[in-house]
């Protein structure tokens, strides 16, 4: 976005001293965050969803506002209404694939990777070079697509619980069966597997309608550095969502 707002690399440039790249392809907020001074190269393009360039139109493009009305973590409903000042031009953009970013810069190892590019992560992650470019820790915003039944009543009255204690306190069997919905939605095994199989751990989830994925490059020294009590506490095939559940405000 604009280089500040939400940003998961900001504190990591001015606390540690880190510097990087920073994506981004729509150029409202390309030109605000020029205008932020941040430590680290930019570039006003998208990744590729596949491996070689192409310019695209926005999925996102219409001719409306659409109003998103949030309570925690649950989308409730949206509303759509005329926009007079929007463009009827839909925006274009231009993708690269991620190797000719990291070539432009003679880069081949990443200390920290954080991609939130609003559900196109897993087909970006497909074609990473993953041979030619070592990236230690990935933080992923990742959805099970189409997800989109939220109870909020049960969600409200089950958030301060785990499965198993809901299990063990007598629940009614709606609202078990609920969680366990969200836990499937909210903790895509298939996503999570793929990147194990890349040589990733699997460290951590938030566990929310909009998740954070944390992936842990094995042959790191990050993950050797690990604590073994750390490295124990998730299993790759159980579900971090089982233990730890969340309905943090949605934003």
């Amino acid at each position: 976005m604009d280089g500040e707002y939400l940003s998961n690399t900001l504190r990591l440039e001015r606390e540690q001293g880190w510097t990087g790249l920073l994506v981004e392809p729509d150029m409202d907020n390309y030109k605000q965050l020029l205008k932020t001074n941040r430590k680290a190269w930019t570039s006003p393009t998208c990744l590729a969803l596949k491996d070689y360039p192409e310019t695209v139109i926005s999925p996102n493009f219409d001719s409306e506002t659409t109003v998103l009305s949030c309570r925690k973590n649950a989308i409730i409903h949206n509303t759509r209404r005329p926009n007079p000042l929007r463009s009827t031009t839909p925006p274009t953009a231009q993708c690269v694939p991620a190797r000719s970013l990291f070539l432009a810069l003679n880069v081949s190892h990443v200390d920290f990777f954080s991609l939130d590019i609003e559900m196109t992560e897993e087909a970006v992650l497909k074609v990473f070079p993953y041979q030619d470019v070592t990236v230690d820790v990935w933080a992923i915003e990742h959805r099970v697509p189409g997800f989109v039944v939220v109870d909020v009543e049960k969600l409200h009255r089950s958030s301060n619980y785990t499965l198993v204690e809901m299990e063990q306190q007598g629940f009614p069997p709606e609202d078990i069966i609920h969680r366990q919905r969200l836990v499937s939605a909210f903790e895509d095994k298939n996503f999570i597997q793929f990147m194990i199989n890349k040589g990733y751990y699997y460290l951590d989830a938030t566990c929310t309608y909009v998740g954070d994925f944390m992936f842990v490059r094995k042959e790191s020294e990050i993950y050797k550095s690990m604590e073994t009590e750390t490295v124990s506490m998730y299993v790759p095939h159980k579900a971090v969502c089982e233990v730890t559940f969340s309905t943090t405000t949605c934003q």
